[in-house]
C-alpha cells in the first residue's frame, strides 16, 4: 500500500449501524423450573467501544433492579460488546429467602444474531442459579 493510500472504511459522516442487545436472565430463584427474564437495548456500534447504552429498571415493588451497561463495536461480521450488568428479582410471591444481586463485568465478542451463554453463576448459601445469555444484532 502507498503511503498516501489509506484502507477503505466509512465516510466521515456516514450513519453506522446500531446494535440490538437481548440480555436474558435465566434464575431459579423459587422454584424448579427457570424464570426467564429478557431486556432490550439499541445501542450505536460505530467507532471503537466509544458508544455506550445504560438500562436501569426497578421492580414494581422497588424490591428488585436490572442495571446494564453495554459498549459494543462492530468488526467485519460480528460484535465486540462490553457489558457490565447488575441483577437482583424481586422476592418471591410466597415471601421466600433474600439472595444477594448478581454482578458482572465482561469483554468479549460475539457472531451477530446468534444467542451466546456469557455467564453462570451459583448462590453458594441456596440452590439457586443464574445464566446469562445475550443476543447482540447488526441492524444494517
Amino acid at each position: 500500500m502507498q503511503p498516501d493510500q489509506r484502507p477503505p472504511g466509512p465516510a466521515p459522516n456516514s450513519l453506522q449501524p446500531n446494535v440490538k442487545i437481548d440480555i436474558s436472565f435465566i434464575d431459579t430463584l423459587g422454584g424448579d423450573t427457570p424464570a426467564r427474564k429478557t431486556v432490550s437495548m439499541l445501542v450505536y456500534g460505530g467507532g471503537n467501544g466509544g458508544r455506550q447504552g445504560r438500562l436501569r429498571a426497578t421492580g414494581a415493588r422497588g424490591q428488585g433492579y436490572v442495571n446494564i451497561d453495554a459498549s459494543p463495536s462492530i468488526i467485519g461480521d460480528g460484535i465486540y460488546l462490553n457489558l457490565s450488568i447488575e441483577y437482583l428479582p424481586e422476592l418471591p410471591p410466597d415471601g421466600g429467602q433474600r439472595v444477594g444481586p448478581l454482578s458482572q463485568s465482561l469483554t468479549f465478542g460475539l457472531p451477530s444474531g446468534k444467542p451466546v451463554v456469557v455467564a453462570q453463576s451459583v448462590d453458594p448459601g441456596t440452590s439457586r442459579r443464574v445464566t446469562v445469555e445475550v443476543t447482540a444484532t447488526i441492524l444494517r
